[in-house]
């Protein structure tokens, strides 16, 4: 039987996943591991590499994977349905898996890394559709000051703050997976002597 030793070191469990995500308290925890659970089944948190032989199936993520979920654990605890969740998930996973460059994925990077950036999720009025469900409309990088945050349009903005759900995560890569061991190259450097001082 496999267990957690076994996987890669640069893959993360289920429960890493939440973990790194900053619950605040055992019962978030428990909720988003079931989320977590459900968006993976469901396709929102992408698995990398085969699931594990067995009778449990055992899934791995990236180190990128962790970041979304921080964020749909967010916006799903701020109440937004999952049609919604999903639409943002999949437009996130284009937009990073896009190989040219874009604002978003330039905002989502400085992000990770600690700056200040701001993501604006527009999607549409529940009442404006015929099943009472908000549908996605788009993402918006806001940028890194919300100085003045005008909202144009019948469109309803979410905003969030990516620099601030992203902390708890480069934090919890830290405990979960430690640094890559560096491969050490000893160099030596010959100095000259003058023999004759």
């Amino acid at each position: 039987m496999r267990g957690k030793a076994d996987m890669p070191i640069d893959m993360l469990t289920i429960s890493d996943l939440v973990d790194c995500a900053g619950p605040p308290n055992e019962a978030i925890r428990s909720a988003w591991l079931r989320r977590a659970r459900y968006y993976a089944q469901n396709g929102l948190l992408s698995t990398d590499g085969p699931l594990h032989a067995g009778s449990g199936k055992h899934r791995r993520f990236s180190e990128e994977t962790a970041f979304l979920a921080a964020l749909l654990f967010r916006l799903g605890s701020a109440g937004l349905p999952l049609p919604v969740l999903a639409a943002v998930a999949h437009s996130i996973k284009i937009e990073l898996k896009d190989p040219s460059s874009s604002l978003f994925k330039d905002a989502w990077e400085a992000a990770k890394t600690g700056q200040d950036v701001h993501l604006g999720l527009r999607f549409s009025d529940p009442e404006a559709n015929p099943v009472g469900m908000p549908t996605f409309v788009r993402l918006e990088v806001l940028g890194d000051k919300l100085d003045d945050p005008k909202v144009t349009g019948p469109v309803p903005l979410h905003v969030v703050y990516l620099g601030q759900v992203f902390a708890p995560v480069r934090a919890g890569l830290l405990r979960v997976m430690p640094p890559k061991p560096h491969r050490h190259v000893e160099s030596r450097i010959f100095v000259g002597l003058n023999e004759s001082a």
